[in-house]
């Protein structure tokens, strides 16, 4: 026996044992009316890696290692999957399945729904309390928006290169002519709007709507809650301390804050020494009155009591000037007391 004829016996041997207990299983896929579908999937249950998938004439064929039971399933894109049981009696067997098409469905439309305006800007009045800044006031969540602000102490701000009082700030629809009432920074306390009442702030920076008159920078909207049910709020820190209370009587809805502040933590790090106890009060009050309970009519009401003592002393203000080599101090002394109003 040669060498070719021995290597021809082995391969042989070798193709009979691969054949051996092997049973193939051929088939078509088509739909109820007989077209035939090309890419359809063809699985085997009990063993998922035996799944093909059907040529361009809807054809396939899978082998398998015994004669089972096998549980065989067709399926294919918008139609329902057939599922077959075969036990092979023979090492070939055929199976053709007929898939019913789906239910196609019309062409959907889908239409959203929204605020259209593009040119105002709504901001979580929730922000305000997030951020860590000593201002503490509902100016803080305009940090998100393209706005400058004097300094860390100071709650006015400009928009666009434009002046400090080209900006209109509305509280439901009231202008507040000036929400603000000192604007030299570290004597600032609080602005008007009571972040903790705040239901919504939409800004507009331009392009807004003409009947908030002439200004030229921009627009600060404010909202106050209108409660559904009571709640209380109450927060405390180093500059002071702030309570809310929601409550519902009836038709009346009540809406109330009380903020205290003290910036005298923060002034005594400044340069300037001196007596510095600036102390501000705020209450305020938003009512509403529905006397059906689902409108049109509604009266509101807004109450606001404001208590600020400012006492600004200045004694002495200290600046160090110059480099390492050639260090210099300067020394402000101040006579008197400085008045804001």
């Amino acid at each position: 026996m040669t060498l070719r004829q021995l290597g021809l016996g082995v391969l042989g041997w070798f193709l009979a044992s691969c054949l051996y207990g092997q049973f193939t299983l051929s088939g078509t896929v088509t739909d109820t009316r007989g077209q035939i579908l090309p890419g359809a999937a063809v699985l085997v249950e009990e063993n998922i890696r035996l799944g093909v998938t059907t040529d361009r004439d809807g054809q396939f064929s899978i082998f398998f290692p015994s004669e089972g039971p096998w549980t065989v399933k067709a399926s294919f894109v918008g139609h329902s999957s057939a599922t077959e049981r075969i036990t092979f009696q023979r090492p070939i067997a055929t199976m053709r399945f007929k898939l019913t098409p789906g239910t196609n469905l019309g062409e959907a439309e889908v239409v959203g729904d929204g605020p259209k305006d593009v040119t105002v800007q709504r901001i979580d009045p929730r922000l305000a309390s997030k951020i860590p800044t000593p201002r503490g006031t509902i100016e803080d969540a305009l940090l998100q928006a393209p706005v400058n602000f004097t300094s860390e102490l100071s709650s006015a701000y400009n928009v666009r290169g434009g002046s400090f009082d080209e900006n209109l700030v509305y509280v439901n629809d009231i202008e507040v002519y000036r929400p603000f009432l000192v604007r030299s920074g570290q004597q600032e306390g609080l602005s008007f709007a009571n972040p903790d009442m705040v239901d919504r702030i939409e800004f507009s920076a331009g392009g807004f709507e003409a009947k908030y008159g002439d200004k030229l920078s921009s627009v600060l909207d404010i909202h106050y809650r209108k409660p559904t049910g009571p709640a209380t709020r109450v927060s405390a820190s180093a500059l002071g301390a702030q309570i809310q209370h929601d409550n519902v009587a009836g038709p009346v809805r009540i809406n109330m804050g009380v903020r205290y502040r003290n910036n005298s933590y923060v002034l005594s790090t400044l340069d300037e020494r001196g007596e510095y106890a600036p102390t501000y009060l705020d209450a305020q009050t938003y009512l509403t009155w529905d006397p059906d309970g689902y409108g049109p009519w509604e009266i509101q009401a807004l109450g606001v009591y404001g208590s600020n003592d400012y006492r600004f002393l200045p004694a002495t203000r200290e600046t160090n000037i110059g480099t390492i080599n050639q260090a210099a101090r300067l020394t402000v002394y101040y006579d008197g007391e400085e008045q804001s109003g």
